[in-house]
């Protein structure tokens, strides 16, 4: 390993010459000073990709069919739900700004990010979708379809 810094230090007097500044040019090849320059990049696709992918269970009753999923971070403004033609589809929006100032005041990054996230499901012709209830409580989304289906005796 020793030989190997040896031999990229054999072409430092090269980019020294080529250097107007001293120790800028090489600095520019600095693996740290690369990542520097990219973080803020990297951190921008971090916050604008971080909308997760939700999880919900369904069960249904004998009087509703009954969707559940927990929603960490997430507002009900930023909850939308739709019906139509028997597919409910859940959306939700995230609308981001973050401005960031370094301790000098030299430099400010704004940062703006949208994204959406839907899911829809199928619903059995039998349910009610006239009636859909929907409540937002503690992160938990519940959403809850009363069914149309009777039960007929015979006699």
């Amino acid at each position: 390993m020793k030989k190997d810094k040896k031999e990229h230090d054999e072409f430092l007097p090269v980019f020294s010459q080529l250097d107007p500044l001293p120790g800028r040019f090489s600095q520019f090849f600095d693996p740290a000073y690369i990542q520097s320059l990219l973080k803020p990049f990297h951190d921008l696709f971090d916050t604008a990709m971080s909308l997760p992918f939700f999880h919900f269970d369904t069960h249904e009753t004998d009087q509703e069919w009954v969707l559940e999923g927990k929603l960490p971070g997430v507002k009900k403004e930023q909850i939308r739900i739709e019906s139509y033609d028997h597919v409910l589809t859940i959306s939700i929006h995230q609308d981001q700004h973050i401005e960031q100032t370094n301790d000098e005041k030299q430099m400010t990054q704004m940062f703006k990010s949208h994204g959406k996230f839907a899911k829809s499901f199928y619903l059995p012709a039998y349910l009610d979708v006239q009636r859909i209830k929907a409540s937002f409580q503690n992160e938990k989304l519940k959403i809850v379809i009363p069914s149309k289906k009777t039960k007929i005796n015979i006699d």
